[in-house]
């Protein structure tokens, strides 16, 4: 029997609970394909980014794709082409086909050069029905094409993916809606959480001599009947003759604000008005810069190139915290890159991942298109991990992008992983009792997503695990989160402990021990009793029986024959000691001549000193020969009296210690330098005279000069100075 666990969830009763939409934690995997450039694409539907074949597109911006909650793929579009013939426009389907009326040609929807040429919006009751939305890229206008003397403006067609057997028709709503109109367009959730808003802004200062030309937000109300009249919002007036606040639209995720050029605005959610201008400058220096906004709303996120020399640059990332009264004072250069030649940053883009990722045209030294990344834009500072270069979706240069697509960010807004632990729920089974756990919630509800990314209101699950679910009815939302525990008291698996160094060169077979007669699944998803192993890493065994399963896993260490080198033989002369070390391995035993078993070893007195290494690969031994300096200290009186008292009568030289000086030399020497006496052998005296003549009292000058015999058979020349007093 199966066991069914049902958790039910208090839902919001007060709107002021409810604004944060929960229906955008069930949309995310609507972004679940994006399709960009020359035929490339990504696919997050696992999890996780993977590089996608097979697309028909070709744009260098403007770019949209639609999938439905559980990430299957729908239909994408680059939103149109140009009117000089130098590109079309189309709209495809699942299979990679023009649909029906979606090829655009030249004179149909928007521009395929805008920065935001396209976005798409679900109809709020019928999941068959999509609109797309483009607006006209500049060059349309700056061609001077006779066909469209403002350019195309701001156009919405209708898409039903049921059409034509599931190959989908494209209808014509209205073309040229709003003029001038280019760029720039985006959207959010309206605050019933059913329906939608689409934000465009109009280009009259493009058109009109006036340099003091107004403009305005045009804000389309999006409802199960299609497209409303606008909500019109003035542009706040910039103060450049770039028009800072004409740029680049980015909704927060919780649809509550708005940047537009160098501005953030408020934005009313169940009205549609947009007001507050708040100037982001210098945090963004231009209409044009290519930010991005994390996913709980706390950091703007900028990319900046800036130059360092004639030839170098600089790829700066800077992060900000939004709601403060200077932006500036929270700036953090969370990364740089020092790079050659061109550099180009296209528009970074929230993923159904949670990460933020940014293309690049780059040249010397990658020379190829590259994607970088920021793994966890909800934390502050460097912590949120920014990664050049993550991957490259080509290595053709020749062919380069700027866009990943356009979104309505709201459908990445997560709930916090505090609040589905805050409603968390422990399921226990014995997993020899069960087929399948079922876990189920409220079956009332329109929305569901599990973290499985299912959207029914139960799954059925087998492994012990943590499941999560947030569903919904328009505004009103619920989370529960399942701690499920498959209780296996009937088997272990368990692989040999003995079995984890592996030799350079060698191989181990791996066999688990004996569980009755099931099958055991690898690392891999290879089935067998055995595993042949031929090269270090984590290897895992699985054996399962209904719910019943158990894992073990192994690391293999792969580790050389020792090596050791105690050095060249050494002679102790200055310093009374010598120590050694040997190289430390958890692996080695070490055994030293004096059967020491440290990996260090301090040596006072010549002689030969041996280590043996042992290691499960093998055995290796060195050994040093020490020799101690040999020394020969001369010993001379400071005075002598050769007075025939018979003491101190003669000055002669001594050993102090068991030595064989070689070619000894003694010499006196008077004040000016005359020698006076001289001997090669250290028995002879200097009876202060020479040749019957006395010398006079005062202080005489010696040199000593002999050789020593060392223990590697060389001589070794040493010189000895003093003075001696005669008295008489």
């Amino acid at each position: 029997m199966p066991i069914t666990f049902i958790k039910t969830s208090l839902l919001c009763l007060l709107l002021t609970l409810c604004l944060q939409p929960a229906t955008a934690q069930l949309e995310r995997m609507r972004a679940g394909h994006w399709y960009f450039g020359d035929g490339y694409g990504f696919d997050f539907t696992s999890g996780k980014i993977q590089k996608e074949e097979g697309a028909a597109i070709q744009t260098i911006e403007s770019c949209c794709a639609m999938s439905d909650k559980n990430g299957q793929l729908l239909f994408y579009t680059n939103g149109g082409g140009r009117s000089d013939g130098s590109g079309d426009g189309q709209v495809w389907n699942a299979n990679h086909e023009v649909m029906e009326g979606g090829d655009f040609g030249g004179l149909i929807g928007g521009g395929k050069s805008a920065w935001q040429g396209c976005l798409i919006v679900p109809n709020p009751v019928d999941e068959n029905i999509y609109y797309l939305f483009t607006i006209d890229e500049l060059e349309t206008y700056l061609i001077e094409d006779p066909n469209f003397p403002i350019g195309k403006g701001f156009s919405a067609f209708e898409i039903n993916i049921s059409a034509n057997n599931g190959k989908g028709k494209v209808t014509i709503i209205g073309q040229n809606i709003t003029t001038p109109s280019f760029e720039y367009l985006t959207g959010t959730q309206h605050a019933n959480c059913t329906d939608y808003w689409v934000i465009i802004q109009t280009g009259h200062h493009f058109i009109e001599t006036n340099a003091d030309a107004l403009d305005s937000f045009y804000v389309f109300k999006v409802d199960e009947t299609g497209l409303n009249t606008p909500v019109i919002s003035p542009i706040f007036k910039g103060f450049e003759e770039l028009r800072d606040e004409y740029g680049a639209m980015k909704m927060t995720t919780d649809g509550e604000q708005l940047i537009a050029g160098t501005f953030i605005y408020d934005f009313n959610k169940e009205t549609g008005q947009l007001t507050n201008p708040v100037d982001l400058k210098p945090a963004i220096r231009t209409s044009r810069d290519p930010v991005a906004i994390s996913p709980d709303n706390q950091f703007l996120y900028n990319f900046k190139v800036e130059s360092s020399g004639d030839t170098a640059f600089v790829f700066a990332s800077y992060q900000y915290e939004l709601g403060v009264s200077n932006i500036m004072e929270t700036e953090v250069k969370i990364a740089e890159v020092i790079l050659e030649g061109i550099f180009v940053i296209g528009t970074p883009q929230l993923a159904p991942d949670g990460k933020i990722y940014i293309p690049s045209w780059a040249d010397d030294p990658l020379d190829k298109e590259i994607i970088s990344v920021i793994h966890t834009p909800n934390e502050k500072g460097t912590a949120a991990k920014f990664e050049l270069d993550l991957l490259a979706v080509s290595e053709d240069f020749s062919f380069r992008f700027l866009r990943f697509g356009n979104f309505m960010d709201h459908i990445f807004q997560k709930k916090p992983i505090s609040e589905h632990q805050e409603n968390s729920q422990l399921v226990s089974v014995q997993c020899e009792a069960q087929e399948e756990v079922i876990l189920m919630v409220p079956s009332d509800k329109t929305s569901y997503a599990w973290s499985t990314n299912t959207d029914t209101d139960s799954i059925a699950v087998y492994r012990s695990g943590t499941y999560w679910i947030d569903y919904a009815t328009g505004c009103d939302s619920g989370t529960d989160t399942f701690v499920v525990d498959i209780i296996n008291d009937q088997f272990q698996v368990a692989l040999p402990r003995a079995k984890f160094l592996l030799c350079e060169g060698q191989e181990m077979t791996l066999t688990p021990q004996p569980i009755k007669d099931l099958i055991f699944e690898w690392q891999d998803g290879t089935t067998a009793a055995s595993y042949l192993i031929k090269q270090p890493g984590t290897y895992s065994a699985t054996a399962q029986e209904g719910l019943c399963i158990d894992t073990d896993s192994l690391r293999i260490i792969e580790i050389a024959p020792p090596s050791i080198d105690l050095g060249t033989d050494t002679l102790l002369c200055d310093d009374p000691f010598l120590y050694l070390q040997a190289p430390y391995s958890p692996y080695y035993e070490y055994e030293w001549s004096n059967g020491a078993t440290t990996t260090d070893f301090w040596v006072f007195e010549e002689g030969i000193y041996s280590l043996r290494i042992s290691n499960y690969c093998g055995t290796t031994e060195d050994a040093i020969q020490i020799d101690i300096c040999p020394s020969c200290e001369i010993y001379v009186p400071n005075a002598f009296s050769p007075n025939g008292d018979g003491i101190n009568d003669v000055l002669q030289a001594f050993k102090e210690s068991d030595c064989t000086p070689i070619n000894f030399q003694f010499s006196i020497f008077n004040r000016w330098g005359s020698q006076v006496y001289n001997s090669v052998h250290i028995d002879n005296s200097w009876n202060g005279q020479s040749d019957n003549n006395q010398f006079i009292e005062g202080v005489y000058l010696y040199q000593i000069q002999y050789e020593l015999l060392w223990p590697d058979g060389s001589l070794r020349k040493e010189v000895q100075t003093g003075d001696v007093t005669l008295f008489r």
